[in-house]
């Protein structure tokens, strides 16, 4: 995961467009008793987008000042924003709102005109907050990318070499032994090493299982593991608990 308290991003392709996704997960709660039941939606063209169609530099800096004005003033109006998109040129924040669109369109067009921008505006009624569960929250696939994204992001900027194998572990949890026992036969037979078999102990009510493989730390062989292993231990009643590793730091001369 990325990003502040529960905000999540991540990349989608919609309608073949490359689109980064930005979530407010906590959102969903809050939705429910906001009794906002309009959806907002503020649209900025980007001045000078890159390849890919998504913010360079001169435009991040815009899209943050224009955000937190965005929060404040809707924000009085009773709104709640509740995610982000970029993709094909362009920049979207999705608001909550218990306004009507007149007063909505006049707050946005006056954003614009102190920011010397250009906003569009469009508002839906949305009561049972339908386009942020659908369409805003990643599915499960896209979550798993987000964090194993953060997490070597995080790993390079302590100086780990990717290509450098080493043990990365998985660790899976199970309400009964026999469970435990039957993901273990699994993780041998797709060429894992099985560590250990934690009973429950203490506060943990769980079986603990987990198990690694010698491998280099690249992003798709990554993810292609931590899928396997969640929908094993999903099919088998159990949780998939995460997985973690060691960083391998260049040598110095």
């Amino acid at each position: 995961m990325t990003g502040v308290g529960e905000w999540v991003t991540y990349y989608a392709d919609i309608d073949g467009v490359l689109t980064e996704m930005r979530v407010d997960m906590r959102a969903g709660n809050e939705l429910r008793e906001l009794g906002a039941p309009n959806l907002l939606r503020v649209q900025y063209e980007l001045r000078a987008p890159d390849g890919d169609g998504l913010p360079s530099g001169e435009d991040e800096a815009v899209i943050d000042r224009l955000r937190h004005e965005l929060r404040d003033w809707v924000g009085a109006l009773g709104g709640r924003l509740a995610g982000e998109a970029s993709g094909g040129g362009q920049h979207s924040w999705f608001f909550y709102v218990p306004c009507g669109w007149l007063e909505a369109a006049n707050l946005i067009h006056r954003i614009g005109l102190r920011n010397n921008v250009a906003l569009g505006v469009e508002m839906a009624a949305d009561a049972t907050c339908r386009f942020y569960h659908e369409q805003l929250l990643p599915s499960a696939e896209e979550l798993r990318r987000a964090q194993i994204a953060t997490h070597l992001t995080e790993l390079a900027d302590m100086g780990d070499v990717a290509d450098v194998p080493r043990p990365v572990s998985h660790e899976a949890r199970f309400d009964n032994r026999v469970q435990a026992l039957a993901a273990a036969d699994w993780a041998r037979r797709q060429g894992f090493v099985v560590d250990g078999l934690l009973p429950p102990a203490g506060a943990r009510q769980d079986y603990s299982l987990t198990f690694h493989r010698q491998m280099p730390l690249h992003a798709a062989r990554l993810e292609q593991d931590v899928a396997l292993v969640a929908d094993m231990t999903a099919r088998l009643g159990g949780r998939y608990a995460g997985w973690r590793t060691q960083p391998c730091l260049a040598q110095s001369a």
